[in-house]
C-alpha cells in the first residue's frame, strides 16, 4: 500500500516519469547491498525481535512522510531519502521473516505452506493497492500513508504476540567470512545461480511496470487514483488464484518447467500490456493482461 501511494504521489508531485525511476532506484540500491549483510545479521540474532524492530522503524518512516505531506512541506528529496531508508530496513527485515517461517511449519506441508504464504501476499496485492487508490481518491495521499504505517505497526504487534520455538543461530565466527562462504556456495551451485538469476531478471526488468503504473494509468489510459489501484490489484487476483491451486495441489512435479514457463509467459504478456496500453488505451484489456501477468 505504501509503495502504491508513494509512486502515485511522486508522479503527481513531479509530473515526470524519471522521478519514478529515481524513487525505485533509491529503494533498490540499499537493498542490493544490505540484503547480503541483512541475511548474515538475521542469522545471528533473535529473528522475532528483529522483525518487531524493523517493522516499527519502517512504520516510523511512513509516518514521517505522512506528516511531511500533511504539513505541506514535503519535497521530492524527502521521498527519495525515505525510500532509501525504507529499502535498507526491508533488506534486513525480509531475510528475517523468510528465515522464521520454516521453524513454524512441518516439513511435510512445506509446499502448501509456501503456497498459502504466497496467497496471502497475493491477497494483499489485491487489497492494498485498491485501498491506496480509493483512499487517495476519497481523501488524500497522506491518509493512505497513515493507513500503511498503521499496517506495518500491526505486523510488529502480531510478531510480539507470536511464540516462536528457540532457533539456534545459523552462523558463528567472522561475519565477513560467513558472507564470503555464502557467496562461494552460490557460485558453485548452479541451481542457486539459476534461481537467483531468474529472480533478478523478473524483479529488475519485469516488475518495473509496477513502479511505472502511475504513468500508464494517467497518461496512457487517462485514469485517476481509484482506477490506478484497481490496475495494480488485477495482477494480485491472478496470482492469488494460481497460488491457491498450488496450495491444494501439494507438491507438483516439474517445478523447473513451471518456473521457466511462467517466466516466459509473464514476459510475453508484459510486452503485450505495454504495447496495447500505448496503442489501444483500453482499461478492460489492461486489467485482463495484468491478471494473466499475475
Amino acid at each position: 500500500m505504501f509503495q502504491a501511494a508513494q509512486a502515485w504521489f511522486v508522479y503527481e508531485l513531479t509530473d515526470n516519469p524519471l522521478f519514478l525511476g529515481y524513487a525505485l532506484t533509491a529503494n533498490a540500491l540499499p537493498a542490493l547491498f544490505f540484503n547480503l549483510v541483512g541475511g548474515v545479521f538475521a542469522d545471528r540474532v533473535d529473528k522475532r525481535r528483529l522483525i518487531i524492530v524493523t517493522r516499527s522503524v519502517y512504520a516510523g518512516l511512513i509516518f514521517l512522510l505522512a506528516f511531511l505531506t500533511l504539513w505541506g512541506v514535503v519535497e521530492v528529496w524527502h521521498i527519495l531519502v525515505i525510500a532509501a531508508l525504507a529499502g535498507a530496513v526491508e533488506a534486513v527485515d525480509t531475510p528475517a521473516r523468510r528465515a522464521i517461517y520454516p521453524h513454524l511449519i512441518d516439513r511435510k506441508v512445506m509446499m502448501s505452506a509456501v503456497a498459502l504464504n504466497s496467497s496471502i501476499r497475493s491477497g494483499m496485492r489485491i487489497v492494498a493497492p485498491a485501498i491506496a487508490g480509493l483512499v487517495i481518491a476519497g481523501a488524500n495521499v497522506e491518509t493512505s500513508f497513515f493507513v500503511a504505517g498503521a499496517g506495518s505497526l500491526t505486523m510488529a504487534a502480531v510478531m510480539y504476540g507470536i511464540r516462536v520455538p528457540h532457533i539456534e543461530p545459523g552462523a558463528t565466527g567472522n561475519p565477513a567470512r560467513n558472507l564470503l562462504e555464502g557467496l562461494d556456495y552460490i557460485r558453485t551451485n548452479f541451481l542457486f545461480i539459476f534461481l537467483i538469476g531468474m529472480t533478478f531478471f523478473n524483479s529488475f526488468f519485469g516488475m518495473a511496470y509496477v513502479s511505472l503504473m502511475p504513468v500508464i494509468a494517467k497518461d496512457a489510459l487517462s485514469l485517476g487514483p481509484g482506477a490506478y489501484g484497481i490496475l495494480l490489484s488485477a495482477g494480485g487476483v491472478g496470482s492469488l488464484l494460481v497460488t491457491v491451486v498450488f496450495g491444494f495441489a501439494g507438491n507438483p512435479q516439474y517445478k523447473g518447467s513451471l518456473i521457466i514457463g511462467g517466466a516466459v509467459l509473464f514476459g510475453i504478456t508484459l510486452v503485450a500490456f505495454g504495447l496495447t496500453a500505448e496503442l489501444i488505451g483500453s482499461y478492460g484489456l489492461a486489467i485482463a493482461l495484468l491478471f494473466i501477468m499475475g
